[in-house]
């Protein structure tokens, strides 16, 4: 592999890590996946100010394909041992999908944009109290620092998304941080650690008659596995 192509491999890594995906492969068109296992912790004050509580395991996966420059991924999280505040029998149930598209330049600097689903159920006594879905665009920007073998990503993304709730439609904005470590093993196998931070504020589009229009929500995602 050249030094170029090395470059934006790594580079690869960086921007899709806002989903996020650390990247390894063979040449410079490969398709690259991940596969990992993780713990979530969400954060979600809700309407009423009232805030849950829930760290869970995930199934982290993650697919690549570039094509010179030019890059697209999909990412998602699968979880499985949801858990909650034991004092109110309280579990939360999600789906998140992330669709990217990208340009990474030689100097291992990229910029992304892609889109994002996600889904929050949220069942206290096996009683759903709230639901919030989320769907819209991201952008954002990547680098790769290059240390020895291996490699640190980081990348920053703001998004801007329609979300609905059980009290109506309105617009969740914030921002999604994300730093992955990833190296070889041999033979195109490799692994990777990954943290990831998202800070969103959802604002409904008219007050309700009752509580507040504003829900909170910060989700911190560590993962180790698997990139072939």
């Amino acid at each position: 592999m050249n030094i170029g192509a090395k470059g934006r491999l790594l580079t690869l890594a960086a921007v899709l890590a806002i989903a996020p995906l650390a990247a390894q492969a063979q040449d410079d068109d490969s398709a690259v996946f991940r596969t990992g296992l993780g713990m979530t912790h969400l954060v979600f004050t809700d309407r009423s100010a009232s805030t849950s509580k829930h760290t869970f395991g995930i199934v982290d996966f993650g697919a690549s394909k570039s094509f010179g420059g030019v890059f697209v991924g999909f990412d998602t999280e699968l979880p499985f041992n949801q858990g909650g505040t034991p004092t109110n029998d309280e579990i939360v149930q999600t789906a998140v999908a992330d669709f990217t598209l990208g340009y990474a330049f030689r100097n291992r600097v990229s910029v992304f944009t892609g889109w994002h689903y996600a889904k929050y159920d949220f069942w206290r006594s096996g009683v759903l109290f709230s639901q919030q879905t989320d769907r819209g665009p991201y952008l954002g920007v990547g680098y790769a620092f290059l240390i020895g073998k291996g490699q640190l990503s980081a990348s920053l993304a703001y998004g801007d998304f329609n979300s609905d709730s059980g009290a109506g439609p309105g617009k969740s904005t914030g921002t999604s941080a994300s730093l992955t470590w990833s190296s070889d093993f041999r033979h195109g196998l490799g692994y990777y650690v990954k943290l990831r931070l998202l800070n969103y504020n959802f604002e409904l589009d008219s007050t309700p008659p009752s509580g507040g229009s504003e829900v909170k929500k910060t989700i911190t995602t560590l993962a180790v596995g698997l990139v072939y």
